[in-house]
């Protein structure tokens, strides 16, 4: 019987949640996650200590074993995002480069479907998107640097709110 009280109060629970989120855009995600996880690890702290542990020993072994998780999960991210955007980076020129190439033979092998009059008109166009891409990946950064301030201080926030609603 208590198990599906509690199933029912956890599916209200995140109802709410939900549709608090709809409605209300503005409540910080680090509240809102730091509770959920709260909630998760407090029902392994409980579960800990009913093999007869110290509420203060199971607190700690679940906190820092979320911790250590949430480090790990940080460290190995954050360099392999880092490695494909400059991945995409050095090979931008090579890309371009075989694009190039590719154009320039398809007069060569289809002369009677390309000209070199469709050649330069469809030189002229990649030109033009690859100037209208490279201000749109520029505005796009600009855009991005307040959002990776937001995570970079959610990335600290997030285990100290969970130590504070643990507790």
């Amino acid at each position: 019987m208590k198990k599906k009280k509690k199933k029912k109060n956890l599916i209200k629970i995140t109802t709410l949640l939900f549709f608090s989120l709809i409605i209300l855009k503005n409540i910080p995600i680090p509240i809102i996650s730091s509770i959920i996880i709260s909630y998760i690890l407090n029902t392994l702290i409980k579960n800990i200590i009913k093999k007869n542990i110290s509420y203060k020993k199971a607190f700690v072994i679940t906190y820092f074993s979320f911790i250590t998780i949430f480090i790990i999960i940080v460290i190995i991210i954050t360099p392999k995002i880092w490695n494909e955007i400059s991945n995409f980076i050095h090979e931008t020129p090579k890309i371009l480069k075989i694009t190039k190439n590719i154009i320039l033979n398809i007069t060569q092998e289809y002369p009677n479907y390309f000209t070199q009059k469709h050649i330069n008109i469809l030189t002229k166009y990649i030109i033009s998107n690859i100037h209208n891409i490279g201000k749109q990946i520029i505005s796009s950064s600009i855009s991005l640097i307040p959002e990776t301030i937001n995570l970079t201080i959610n990335v600290f926030i997030i285990p100290i709110i969970v130590f504070f609603v643990l507790r």
